[in-house]
């Protein structure tokens, strides 16, 4: 069910930044910004005089938060009942996480309307069958990124990679380029079938086959002159203009 963002901004700003919200502080802003216009300061010396400190109170929030909660919502966890809260991290953005943690460490991914409503993006039934229990598979959100997990979890907690559908292009491999992060939280496209087969992209995969050396598998960059589309195999690196061959 869609829902709207709980207001919680204004609490965090107050609570972490109580000199940048206090009304004598504006009030001098205006000040310092008045000497701007009349002359009687550059706009240089009223930045540097704001930016210095502010950069100091900012570097020790982010260290002191590397998850934060923004706001409430009146979306539901799928897994418990308890209430789904926005949360930001360091590392992967904004997302939804149960209320019940650490009792519940349900999270997922969401979207937001043009209204402001949010939808989730996790917990969806895919066609994967749990490799443990052969039960349906939902796409989750994990500290690592997107991941399919058995939809009878806590019972069972088996999971699988989130597979791009591109079969690893490597001669006799049966298993499919999946989406994983580093410990760094960086994305890239490595082969289902790890540890046997270590095949691995650090661009988007797409299943078509290189027009000059016919490898299977090309990966998608966005350049500043379009979308590119580059042959997987390094020896080659073809690349063709677009995002299709033609």
């Amino acid at each position: 069910m869609p829902t709207s963002l709980g207001m919680g901004v204004n609490e965090y700003l107050v609570s972490r930044f109580p000199r940048l919200v206090d009304v004598q502080f504006t009030a001098r802003m205006e000040d310092e910004l008045d000497l701007v216009e009349e002359g009687g300061k550059s706009y240089g010396e009223v930045l540097e005089a704001f930016y210095s400190p502010f950069t100091s109170e900012l570097a020790k929030v982010e260290e002191k938060d590397e998850e934060f909660t923004w706001g409430q919502t009146d979306l539901k966890c799928p897994e418990c009942g308890r209430d789904l809260l926005v949360k930001t991290s360091g590392r992967t953005g904004e997302f939804l996480a149960c209320s019940g943690y650490p009792q519940c460490r349900f999270t997922s991914d969401f979207t937001r309307s043009p209204d402001g409503r949010l939808h989730l993006t996790s917990g969806e039934e895919r066609p994967e069958r749990c490799p443990q229990c052969e039960s349906p598979m939902a796409l989750k959100q994990g500290p690592g990124g997107p991941f399919l997990g058995c939809t009878r979890y806590p019972e069972c907690r088996g999971t699988r990679p989130l597979s791009t559908g591109v079969p690893c292009p490597l001669e006799g491999c049966t298993g499919e380029l999946a989406v994983r992060r580093t410990r760094r939280g960086k994305t890239f496209y490595g082969c289902s079938s790890y540890p046997a087969c270590k095949f691995a992209l650090w661009d988007e995969p797409r299943a078509v086959p290189c027009p000059a050396c016919g490898f299977k598998v090309m990966t998608h960059r966005a350049t500043r002159k379009g979308d590119v589309l580059v042959c997987a195999d390094k020896t080659c690196g073809h690349r063709v203009q677009g995002d299709e061959t033609g």
